[in-house]
C-alpha cells in the first residue's frame, strides 16, 4: 500500500520533530508526510522550512498561507487532495493525525497493510476509519 500522512500543524514544529522522529517507533521513512500550515508564526514556518530540507518525505504543502481561512482541517484536506493530483501523486491511503501523536508499533506501516489486505471490505467500501488510542 502507499501511504500518506497528512498534518494541520500551527507553531509546533520542534514538538512535531521530537514526537515524529524521537519517541515514535515506526519509521516515518517509509512515507511520504503533507504539511498544511494553519497560519503559524514567521519563526515556526522557518523550522517548517528547515524540516522540509531536513527530512526528504516532508512537504509543506500551503506555503502561501492564507490568513483568513477558515475550517483549517477541512481545508488541510482540499490542499492535499489538489497537490496530490496536481502533482499527479498515486496513493492508496491519505491517513490524518493530529501533530501530537504518532503509531507506537514499530511496524505499524506493515501492520496497517496487512490489515487492509486481510479485510476486502476496507479496499472496497471504506472511504475513512479511525484508531482508538488510550492517551
Amino acid at each position: 500500500m502507499n501511504f500518506i500522512v497528512l498534518y494541520c500543524v500551527k507553531n509546533q514544529y520542534e514538538m512535531f520533530e521530537e514526537f515524529l522522529f524521537k519517541y515514535s517507533l515506526t519509521s516515518y521513512s517509509k512515507v511520504n508526510i503533507l504539511i498544511f500550515d494553519d497560519n503559524s508564526l514567521p519563526n515556526q514556518k522557518e523550522l517548517l522550512k528547515n524540516l522540509c530540507k531536513k527530512y526528504n518525505n516532508i512537504t509543506w504543502i500551503n506555503p502561501l498561507v492564507n490568513e483568513n481561512a477558515s475550517a483549517p482541517i477541512f481545508s488541510a484536506f482540499k490542499c492535499a487532495d489538489d497537490y496530490l493530483l496536481n502533482k499527479n501523486i498515486p496513493i492508496d491511503w491519505m491517513l490524518f493525525f493530529e501533530n501530537d501523536c504518532f503509531p507506537f508499533q514499530e511496524n505499524f506501516w506493515d501492520e496497517l497493510n496487512l490489515t487492509i489486505n486481510k479485510h476486502e471490505f476496507l479496499k472496497e467500501k471504506v472511504g475513512l476509519f479511525g484508531f482508538n488510542n488510550f492517551q
